[in-house]
């Protein structure tokens, strides 16, 4: 009997593998062939919904690309809308710095030039911060750079591996600014840096942050919610060594816990976690223990089966093997996909995950230093999905770290979103669940950063849904989720025409409790210090007279009859 349930099982993978299909589109979707690509960052800098693309460059021949997805399967260089000339990038992290729910981009260049943050102006536009926002000035071979809120305060925070020196981790100041503490978290670790990836290993609500280094032992760090963390790599087992490179999560047993992939010269790692803060290393039992010289990986789930394959990029110039898929059996085995549509024989080093023209199959993006930027569209013939973004107006919008839980009819899925993963790479903020045969989600805890849990019933399959919080589950439609994000540029307070010589508009200012206007306007929209938009109505019937009294003390701007003023609220 045990031989015939091996052949079955067999056969059932074989077929999996008959299904699974790719095409290599990148030519055709408007991707340059240019080389010496290194990292591939996906995130959405014009909130239409569609997954755009930043490509790092670091070895000073030619600079970064940045690439709007148009929304029909193809994409428009859109570079110089930067305003950076970088040449030596080693990673970067799409991220919302501001909380004005609009995507920010750091850029963590190495030694030659040094960090940079761009702001998003909300008009197609960026801005260099990088001085004002106190992440200047630094020039280290930084390896990976994460976002996600370290101290639940609904900021994000910044966290930089840097390959022979201190790390390196910004805590949010909340008004444009960061102060720079990773001594003083307890959570800086100096060698030979390589990959990192923050997420909740303990299910506490807090986030942790894994390291992985060339020649060392790899670093856990628990958070204790406050930004303060303790090493428990050897309580935990995760403490293995190896040259590791690149890592990525996912559960892949369905267990509610997050299990780690580790790519590595020589065998890969896969690192399960027990239930109980403890982790088992798998790979060469489970498969899945590629011997190439690894740079990027990927959880993503191929066939919508509802359990994550994993995708390895390997460095083929210097192994020389190429990239591996790995198709998950559902009983943590995994066999090797041989297709050369996914084998990609160049030197590759970033990856990332994205269903980039919604066709509700995630595909492989592939940042190679002797060929073009690859982009492996998903062709397979797969199961039911539904796709998921969350969106918090109050605090951290994107829901970085946030957990999606649901179930179906073979099991329970669990999901959490992160910034930043692989190597020198960041996957879709999106959740995308497969869901195989089952016609319906159901059960959907969704576990938000700051731990509030919001529960949905049902969702039907084969859509993607728009999750506001504390809001009715809606289905995704670009107008109605542009709707959500302030759309006055942050590029016009540059050029406020603010001499003193002008008739003011407003009284007093500075203001304690109160503004008054000259003239009657309905509402007003004040903008922050930091670029955040802020709407706030009139209280009497003139509607000359309005209440500032909850707004903290600081600088702000307003328009009045069309002329910019600048208000300072000092109690």
């Amino acid at each position: 009997m045990k031989f015939i349930g091996i052949n079955i099982l067999l056969i059932l993978v074989l077929q999996a593998e008959a299904q699974i299909s790719f095409e290599e589109v990148q030519q055709a979707a408007g991707i340059s062939d240019q080389r010496f690509n290194y990292g591939c960052y996906l995130g959405d800098y014009n909130n239409d919904g569609f997954d755009d693309l930043f490509i790092t460059r670091r070895t000073g021949e030619v600079g970064n690309s940045l690439y709007r997805n148009n929304g029909n399967g193809t994409f428009t260089e859109v570079s110089s809308i930067l305003s950076n000339t970088s040449k030596h990038s080693s990673t970067a992290v799409w991220f919302d710095y501001n909380n004005d729910g609009w995507q920010d981009l750091m850029i963590a260049n190495n030694v030659q030039e040094g960090h940079v943050l761009l702001r998003n102006n909300r008009d197609h536009t960026f801005s260099d911060v990088t001085e004002s926002a106190g992440v200047g000035g630094v020039k280290k071979e930084t390896k990976s750079v994460n976002a996600a809120d370290l101290n639940n305060d609904g900021w994000l925070d910044l966290y930089l591996n840097n390959f022979g020196e201190d790390n390196e981790l910004y805590i949010n100041n909340q008004d444009g600014s960061f102060t720079e503490s990773v001594k003083i978290a307890g959570a800086n670790h100096k060698g030979r840096a390589m990959g990192v990836v923050i997420f909740d290993y303990d299910n506490d609500t807090d986030q942790d942050i894994f390291l992985t280094f060339d020649g060392q032992p790899f670093v856990l760090y628990e958070n204790n919610g406050l930004a303060q963390f303790i090493d428990v790599s050897l309580r935990t087992k995760t403490n293995l060594t190896g040259f590791g490179m690149g890592v990525d999560i996912a559960d892949i047993n369905h267990d509610g816990f997050m299990d780690l992939y580790i790519t590595n010269l020589k065998e890969n790692f896969l690192i399960v976690s027990n239930g109980d803060l403890t982790f088992t290393e798998n790979a060469v039992a489970a498969g899945a223990a590629d011997i190439g010289m690894g740079w990027g990986c990927n959880f993503v789930d191929v066939n919508n089966d509802g359990y994550p394959e994993i995708y390895v990029t390997n460095e083929y110039g210097f192994s020389p093997e190429e990239n591996v898929l790995y198709i998950n059996s559902g009983d943590q085995k995994f066999q090797r996909l041989e297709q050369e549509s996914i084998e990609s024989p160049y030197s590759g080093f970033g990856s990332a995950i994205s269903d980039f023209n919604h066709d509700g199959k995630q595909d492989i993006f592939i940042s190679n230093s002797n060929y073009g930027h690859q982009i492996l569209q998903n062709k397979s013939l797969t199961g039911n999905w539904v796709k998921i973004k969350l969106l918090d107006k109050t605090s951290n919008w994107h829901a970085i770290g946030a957990k999606v839980q649901l179930s179906t009819d073979t099991g329970e899925l669990y999901d959490q979103s992160t910034a930043g993963s692989g190597h020198a790479s960041q996957s879709s903020n999106v959740f995308h669940f497969g869901l195989n045969e089952s016609t319906s989600a159901k059960n959907i805890v969704i576990t938000w950063p700051d731990g509030a849990k919001q529960n949905i019933d049902k969702l039907e399959a084969n859509e993607m849904y728009l999750v506001v919080k504390g809001q009715n589950t809606v289905v995704f439609e670009a107008e109605n989720y542009q709707s959500h994000f302030a759309q006055i540029p942050l590029s016009k307070p540059l050029t406020f025409d603010l001499r003193a010589n002008r008739e003011t508009r407003l009284y007093p200012n500075p203001a304690n409790d109160v503004i008054t206007t000259r003239t009657s306007q309905a509402n007003l929209t004040l903008v922050d210090n930091a670029g955040k938009g802020i709407n706030i109505n009139s209280v009497n019937e003139s509607h000359t007279i309005f209440n500032v009294s909850t707004l903290p003390e600081g600088i702000y701007y307003l328009k009045v009859d069309n002329q910019w003023e600048r208000l300072l609220i000092q109690r």
